[in-house]
């Protein structure tokens, strides 16, 4: 199995949390944290939503909903939107096309 060392295989879309940190205490401007926790139904005491109120990175992070932006009329659950519906839920995030983000979960 590979690891994700730094070195010039290690996929760009990864961060290390040494890395983030850093990036938090440059304070970019175009830097989007995004919380994407999500718990199975019945699988957790907390919400995924109020677990990310106390233990948010900064008090700039966003919180992402995949149940608040999912496509309510697809067959399947957790379905994505539809392209416009995205934009939306986007820019309320604050995200754009130019912003530097960084997704994660608990």
């Amino acid at each position: 199995p590979s690891s994700f060392k730094e070195s010039d295989e290690r996929p760009r879309y990864l961060v290390e949390t040494s890395e983030v940190a850093r990036l938090i205490e440059e304070g970019d401007p175009m830097l989007r944290l995004v919380n994407a926790t999500w718990f199975m139904p019945g699988s957790s005491e907390v919400s995924a939503e109020d677990l990310h109120e106390k233990q948010r990175l900064t008090e700039a992070t966003q919180y992402f909903s995949i149940k608040r932006i999912a496509d309510p009329e697809a067959d399947l659950p957790m379905t994505l939107p539809s392209l416009e519906t995205f934009i939306e839920h986007m820019e309320r995030l604050r995200i754009g096309k130019d912003c530097q983000i960084i997704c994660y979960d608990e």
